[in-house]
């Protein structure tokens, strides 16, 4: 009877061609190259996930950058509705201050571009003095659960108005001098708490007073 010992030797016993015994090699991954395969693996999957990350980024900036347009461009339309000058004010009047009373962030008080020089809000209201995402339109609150809770709280919008004269819209002319021509800039900031305020739109337009023949 042969023993089991002779058995597993003679499985690992092949005849080769001359009829001399030889071993069979066993097929298989070494140490060094299944390392190799997982620290491959690991290169690329880091890649494919900086990839994702970079693209989840530049849409969040995207997004911002669509938001912050919208918010100045709804602030400058409501601007370009007033009038250049006070009723009975004087259109060449220095420095260009707030006509309109009562507090600064209510607009419905303003009738003119220069109640709008110097207009700060943080987070962004409406013309009623109610944060946007959370009014009715109508000088009130929406329902809680129709609010935005907190996502307009970092945003910031900012309203310079100066005189430019008519060969140069975009220099502020000297002070004390003025013209027929003002320009109004709307900026709209995103505040990070720890890096600061990021821009994310800019607008800029002229205009014109127009004198009495």
């Amino acid at each position: 009877m042969v023993r089991a010992t002779e058995l597993a030797t003679r499985a690992l016993v092949d005849k080769g061609p001359t009829g001399a015994p030889r071993k069979i090699r066993r097929v298989g991954f070494t140490l060094v190259e299944s390392l190799l395969a997982v620290t491959l693996a690991s290169i690329a999957g880091s890649a494919l996930l900086l990839g994702v990350s970079s693209a989840l980024q530049a849409t969040q900036l995207s997004v911002e950058e669509t938001v912050g347009l919208q918010l100045g461009q709804q602030l400058m339309d409501e601007i370009a509705g007033q009038r250049y000058s006070a009723v009975g004010a004087s259109p060449y009047v220095y420095p260009i201050v707030r006509n309109a009373s009562g507090s600064g962030v209510i607009r419905t008080n303003f009738t003119c571009l220069a109640d709008y020089n110097g207009y700060r809000a943080q987070p962004p209201v409406d013309l009623y003095g109610v944060q946007i995402g959370r009014g009715d339109g109508n000088g009130s609150s929406r329902i809680a659960a129709l609010q935005l809770p907190d996502y307009f709280n970092s945003w910031r919008t900012e309203v310079d108005v100066y005189y430019v004269s008519a060969t140069d819209f975009v220099s502020p002319l000297a002070a004390g001098q003025t013209s027929d021509f003002r320009a109004v800039d709307v900026r709209v900031y995103l505040v990070d708490p720890l890096h600061g305020p990021r821009f994310t739109a800019s607008l800029h337009r002229i205009f014109s007073n127009v004198p009495t023949p």
